[in-house]
């Protein structure tokens, strides 16, 4: 790329505090398939769900709840600077409502291109601004989403109650932002948002990496799942460790799974592992790709997809 004056480019772009990086093999065999292939599918149909997506964003003006958050465990997993209007950056603040087309809006259309009954599972809910727009998006599907924090305000008032549906008596002890051994103290339990008319969404609240948290959505079979809880290679190994250990993933229908944030080789290699895991317990079917797109606030970011449906 930097022809004849390349080693010496190299070595004063070092010096300048810039590493220089090959895109890795999978960047380079996945990244020919593009996004855009599943709206232009059905353009009237991705019309719909891009103007109804933004159309539910038009209702929260904000996603955070009034306060310092100083009884959260990692605010919600939102940094603090993004709660600011990043437009100068080029980049969409949680609170603006992004124009380009969103991880959000490629769920939604998966979800409809599985066809039939759909079962999602969110794996890091946040402050619930992908996981709102999911539930308008599919009033009919069952839903289920988990997080370490407790229901946002700000989401669980989208909806028509918030009840707990289910306590398990076991305290969890987890990491938190403010860090301490015994900084964070949670009780693994399930909670009902409503949907009049509709099949309530669960909540349920655990940690990640505990079997218990996740024995405790048995009898589950999930056909759509949405992986965007902690960012790191163990993470994305061990979430399907448990949702296979739990017979949690549906076989009998097709299926797909998306995850956020792919952007260090180390996540992109669990990625690729967990695609051929995925494949054998789907005997041999399915395909995978890597998308750069937009998710709920920030930059386009490397994301990823298996499935057992066409990519076109």
């Amino acid at each position: 790329m930097l022809g004849p004056i390349s080693k010496s480019a190299k070595a004063l772009l070092g010096r300048a505090g810039f590493e220089l990086v090959r895109p890795s093999y999978l960047q380079r065999t996945l990244l020919r398939s593009a996004f855009s292939d599943w709206f232009s599918r059905d353009i009237d149909a991705f019309a719909a769900v891009y103007r109804a997506n933004r159309e539910t964003l038009a209702t929260v003006p904000a996603w955070l709840p009034a306060g310092d958050l100083s009884d959260t465990l990692w605010r919600y997993g939102v940094p603090e600077p993004w709660e600011s209007d990043q437009a100068a950056l080029n980049q969409t603040g949680l609170n603006q409502i992004e124009r380009e087309p969103t991880y959000t809006d490629l769920i939604v259309v998966l979800a409809k291109a599985l066809g039939g009954s759909v079962q999602y599972l969110e794996i890091g809910v946040s402050v619930g601004k992908n996981f709102l727009q999911v539930c308008r998006a599919l009033p009919d599907a069952k839903i289920v989403g988990l997080d370490i924090e407790k229901v946002n305000p700000v989401l669980a008032a989208q909806f028509a109650s918030e009840t707990k549906a289910w306590s398990s008596g076991i305290e969890q002890r987890v990491e938190t932002l403010r860090g301490g051994p015994d900084s964070g103290r949670v009780e693994l339990a399930h909670y009902e948002l409503a949907r009049p008319g509709h099949e309530p969404v669960r909540y349920a609240r655990g940690d990640q990496f505990s079997a218990d948290t996740w024995a405790s959505l048995k009898g589950h079979r999930f056909n759509l799942i949405f992986s965007d809880g902690v960012h790191s290679a163990e993470a994305v190994l061990r979430e399907l460790d448990f949702l296979i250990d739990n017979d949690l993933i549906a076989t009998d229908a097709p299926f797909a799974m998306y995850w956020d944030d792919l952007v260090s080789h180390d996540m992109q290699g669990a990625f690729a592992t967990n695609v051929e895991r995925l494949k054998q317990h789907f005997g041999g079917r399915g395909t995978a790709a890597l998308y750069r797109i937009h998710g709920t606030y920030g930059a386009q970011r490397i994301n990823g997809l298996f499935t057992t449906l066409p990519l076109g």
